[in-house]
């Protein structure tokens, strides 16, 4: 491609996205570049809730520009749902293949009926049980339904339903990528690898 070129590269501090002074005047700073810049494009590889903030402003201030938005965002319901998102511009976005990492629904579920111990799903079925303190207040003072729900315990069937297919299949993936940089670094077959384990990180390709 031709008669590209980039105007501007920022890198946005960890406190971007926080509601404070020194965020909002590093987001004003950013909407004044942008503002004052000739760029058609902005290509924002960000968090969610920075994109928030920054999307936030362009409609505020009507940056009218055509935004790339990196995977992390550009399904998000907040972008869909944001009232005059037209005054920012258009968006466009790209997310990477959708899939179900192989066997993972299979997993859960024996990890969770056939007596094995398993303490990330352990205390992801009861992060929402209620204590015993709760469950007494509970039955001095009803709840409302809204509530009685919240501190509900998952069902043990429905934990699958639960599972971020894009988060998961994305681990899987970036694992199996290091799993066949190790598995050429080290000239492994099914049964032994040929290669001492004394190597650098920059050999993993």
């Amino acid at each position: 491609m031709k008669d590209i070129c980039i105007e501007f590269s920022d890198i946005l501090p960890g406190y971007f996205s926080q509601n404070n002074s020194k965020a909002n005047d590093c987001l004003d700073e950013l909407v004044r570049k942008i503002n004052n810049s000739t760029a058609e494009a902005i290509i924002l590889f960000t968090k969610q809730s920075n994109f928030a903030a920054i999307i936030g402003a362009a409609v505020k201030y009507s940056l009218n520009r055509t935004w790339i938005a990196s995977d992390t965002w550009s399904t998000s319901e907040k972008l869909s749902s944001l009232s005059g998102i037209e005054k920012a511009g258009e968006v466009f976005g790209f997310i990477s293949k959708r899939n179900e990492v192989p066997g993972f629904k299979d997993y859960v579920i024996s990890s969770m009926f056939n007596a094995t111990t398993n303490a990330i799903l352990n205390n992801y079925m009861t992060q929402f049980c209620p204590t015993k303190s709760e469950e007494n207040r509970e039955s001095n003072f009803p709840l409302k339904k809204t509530a009685k729900k919240i501190l509900k315990c998952l069902d043990p069937m429905d934990l699958t339903n639960y599972i971020d297919q894009d988060a998961s299949y994305h681990t899987y993936l970036a694992v199996e990528v290091i799993v066949e940089g190790l598995r050429s670094l080290l000239k492994c077959d099914h049964r032994q690898c040929k290669r001492s384990t004394n190597f650098t990180a920059l050999e993993v390709q």
